[in-house]
């Protein structure tokens, strides 16, 4: 039996699926890129590649190199700070204990080198892109 609260809903129901038909079921390409700052752009256009000069190609070996060199630098300063200083280590029946002001060095140290890293990855990362 059709009553007018049931014709309501067969029109909705049908207006519903002619909507959902009437949508594309392809899925859109976007594209990702970062440009030389560091900003990551979403498009649906493919990143347009740009002329890089000289002078900027330069710069980017300089930057890249100067920055594997203060890698380098942390990653040495860390492996020679494994040693205690003095009032960093205890002696206990068990041998020496480290104090938490060592464990505070050693966490400074490690996080030197990780911004080292991170930021030798990043020169890294606009060298291969200019090239």
């Amino acid at each position: 039996m059709k009553t007018p609260r049931n014709q309501l809903r067969i029109a909705a129901a049908s207006f519903f699926a002619a909507f959902m038909l009437s949508t594309p079921l392809s899925a859109q390409v976007i594209h990702k890129s970062i440009d030389a700052e560091g900003r990551t752009t979403f498009s649906d256009a493919p990143p347009q590649r740009v002329a890089v000069s000289p002078a900027r190609q330069r710069f980017s070996m300089v930057n890249a190199n100067e920055a594997s060199r203060r890698l380098t630098l942390a990653e040495n300063t860390r492996r020679l700070g494994k040693t205690p200083l003095s009032g960093e280590s205890v002696q206990s029946a068990n041998g020496a204990v480290m104090t938490s002001q060592y464990w505070r060095r050693q966490e400074k140290l490690r996080l030197v080198v990780e911004q080292a890293l991170r930021r030798s990855n990043q020169t890294q990362q606009v060298l291969l892109a200019n090239q």
